[in-house]
């Protein structure tokens, strides 16, 4: 998914798709296993706007095609919040400001577990 990921998704065939599903694998069986404990709250199919839903459901076909569109979309809105703040701190984009992004990484990651309904671990605090 760095800088290498242009190339190799214009090669062709089922590349990007592959690429999608190796990382997306990953974080699917953890949602997979808060949604199997149950209490996960996700949004049903008719609450997630009509264009965004094809796209999930696109996206949910190749990556988590067991798990609810919703849960796809939490995934998905947790993904794009730290590939965000990734990119931000590798390529520096805010360095003037967020010399260290530790601060700015910790409570976007509070805001993405008050979300799935989870809570940073009393020791990591």
């Amino acid at each position: 998914m760095g800088s290498a990921y242009p190339k190799a998704s214009s090669s062709g065939g089922d590349v990007p798709r592959t690429i999608a599903r190796e990382p997306g694998g990953v974080f699917a069986k953890m949602f997979e296993q808060l949604w199997r404990r149950g209490g996960l709250a996700f949004p049903a199919d008719d609450e997630i706007p009509a264009a965004l839903r094809g796209q999930l459901e696109a996206y949910r076909a190749q990556v988590c095609p067991h798990l609810p569109t919703g849960v796809a979309y939490l995934m998905l809105t947790c993904w794009r919040q730290i590939y965000g703040i990734t990119c931000m701190a590798a390529f520096g984009h805010l360095d003037y400001a967020f010399g260290d992004y530790r601060a700015l990484f910790d409570d976007m990651i509070a805001s993405l577990l008050a979300l799935l309904g989870l809570s940073v671990s009393p020791g990591l605090r």
